[in-house]
């Protein structure tokens, strides 16, 4: 076999570095790679599987080379054989008899499209004959080949390795021992028995305690939350309000939310595991274990664990989707430009978001803010001061 120097060297590439040592005598064919023999200067047609690079593992590609030729000797030996069942004459071979015939008719009239066309079914029968007879001549060759034990011309017949004579299927090839992907052997029942005793889902009582924990969760929070009714802190506002007040009102939200979570929520979750666990008596789930250690080893406890697990995730989900609302809240009451010439000038600019919120205008500020306007002295200083600011303002204007 070959070998290259390189990923040029199958590319074709003019390199000095590509250095090819070829079988002479391989004949061109569409599969073969144009090499370059930097030595010689002059280019050698060779088969790619005959060619290894530098890059290439050795051993690959040995590998690659005794497969190709273990192939090719395997396909020269079939095509061997089918020659030589196909060379056999075929006649005091019997052929079909009458109730295979008779078989072969009864199934290519029960179709309907055949039966209106009224095709002839003599040539398929000849085929059919000639294929049996076939069959029958390659069972007495492999029955010769087999006799003859390596002596006299037969013993240059092989029967290909995978040839269903040596398969011992009759005329189907044997069955694979696994299917599209191969599953190494495991004891079905083990296996069963193992995911029973660690799954939860075995129980019908369990099943339901899950479903009604589930739609407590969904009812009592992440329904409100996803309404953004959790805490009222997006509620939409008819009218402004004090700091002072819009504490009061989102700290009476938020209160009433943590009762309903504590007084409504929680108990519902109990008063379901006693209803669904509670008839189940001694075994797994049984409410009534005192013992503590079996009760640590328990399906029990693996089970109270989820729900525990899955409430704290239904109320993260919920914390999570206020304060996202909350955020678009605020923000879209402070997407206004504020000027405030005055006390009583205060002029809000809307015209950078209304392309995006269009309702955003129509709505009042968020927040009354008291401003108390006091008349004091200014001292000599702030008087110096002002002045100076005043001179040096209308010298850059000037200027």
């Amino acid at each position: 076999p070959a070998a290259g120097a390189g990923a040029g060297a199958g590319a074709g590439e003019d390199s000095k570095d590509d250095e090819i040592v070829g079988r002479p005598g391989v004949a061109a064919s569409t599969t073969a790679a144009a090499v370059l023999k930097s030595h010689a200067g002059t280019r050698a047609l060779l088969p790619r599987v005959e060619i290894c690079f530098h890059a290439e593992d050795p051993s690959d590609f040995a590998a690659r080379v005794g497969e190709a030729h273990r192939l090719r000797r395997q396909a020269e030996a079939l095509m061997h054989y089918q020659l030589v069942v196909d060379c056999m004459p075929t006649e005091g071979v019997p052929g079909l008899n009458s109730e295979q015939v008779s078989r072969v008719l009864s199934s290519v009239h029960a179709s309907r499209a055949v039966r209106e066309s009224g095709l002839d079914a003599t040539d398929l029968l000849r085929e059919a004959s000639l294929d049996n007879q076939r069959t029958m001549n390659k069972l007495l060759l492999d029955s010769h080949i087999r006799d003859a034990r390596g002596r006299g011309l037969l013993s240059l017949i092989k029967i290909p390795a995978d040839h269903p004579a040596i398969s011992g299927s009759g005329m189907r090839p044997a069955a694979p021992a696994s299917g599209v992907v191969p599953v190494p052997a495991h004891d079905i029942t083990e296996t069963f028995a193992h995911f029973s005793f660690h799954s939860h889902l075995t129980r019908v009582e369990v099943i339901d305690f899950l479903a009604l924990t589930q739609s407590e969760c969904v009812e009592r929070v992440l329904r409100p939350a996803e309404a953004g009714s959790a805490f009222l802190l997006t509620a939409p506002q008819t009218r402004s309000l004090r700091l002072a007040e819009f504490e009061h009102a989102h700290g009476n939200a938020t209160a009433a939310f943590a009762t309903v979570l504590r007084d409504v929520w929680a108990p519902a979750v109990r008063g379901h595991a006693r209803h669904c666990l509670g008839g189940v008596g001694r075994g797994a789930y049984n409410l009534r274990e005192g013992n503590q250690e079996m009760y640590r080893s328990s399906k029990l406890r693996l089970l109270l664990n989820r729900i525990n697990f899955v409430m704290a995730d239904s109320l993260r989900t919920a914390v999570q989707t206020v304060v996202s609302d909350w955020v678009r809240f605020v923000s879209r009451a402070a997407a206004g430009v504020v000027t405030v010439r005055s006390t009583a000038d205060v002029q809000v600019d809307y015209s950078d978001c209304l392309g995006t919120d269009p309702t955003r205008e129509a709505l009042p500020p968020l927040f009354v803010i008291d401003v108390a306007v006091e008349e004091v002295e200014a001292t000599e200083e702030e008087k110096a001061a002002l002045a100076a600011a005043a001179a040096a303002a209308a010298a850059s204007a000037a200027g």
